[in-house]
C-alpha cells in the first residue's frame, strides 16, 4: 500500500488503533468482509472500519483478563453463563 500526502498520520485522538500498513488493511477487509455495500470517507474509515477492529481485538484481552482474574481468585462470575457478570469477590486471595 503505498500513502500519499499526510492522511495516513491523522488518527482518531487518544486511542491506540492499529498502526501497520498491514493491521489497517486487515481492519478494512475485515469490516468490508462483513458489510460489502460499505461506503465512508477517510474519518468515517478511520473512526469507525479500524477503530471498531481494534475494540474487538479490546474486548478479546479483556475476556482472557476477566477470566484469570476469576481463577485466581480476584473476581467472581454471577449470573447466566452465556452473559456473566464479575465482581471482587468477598475474600480475595491471601498474598502468599
Amino acid at each position: 500500500m503505498d500513502q500519499q500526502g499526510d492522511t495516513g498520520s491523522q488518527s482518531t485522538q487518544g486511542t491506540a488503533a492499529p498502526q501497520s500498513e498491514s493491521e489497517l488493511a486487515e481492519a478494512i477487509l475485515g469490516y468490508l468482509s462483513e458489510y460489502p455495500q460499505a461506503m465512508d470517507t477517510l474519518e468515517g474509515i478511520s473512526e469507525w472500519w479500524v477503530m471498531r477492529a481494534h475494540v474487538r481485538v479490546e474486548l478479546g484481552t479483556l475476556v482472557r483478563v476477566l477470566r484469570e482474574l476469576t481463577e485466581c481468585g480476584y473476581l467472581e462470575e454471577t449470573g447466566p453463563e452465556e452473559n456473566p457478570r464479575y465482581q471482587l469477590k468477598s475474600r480475595p486471595p491471601a498474598d502468599d
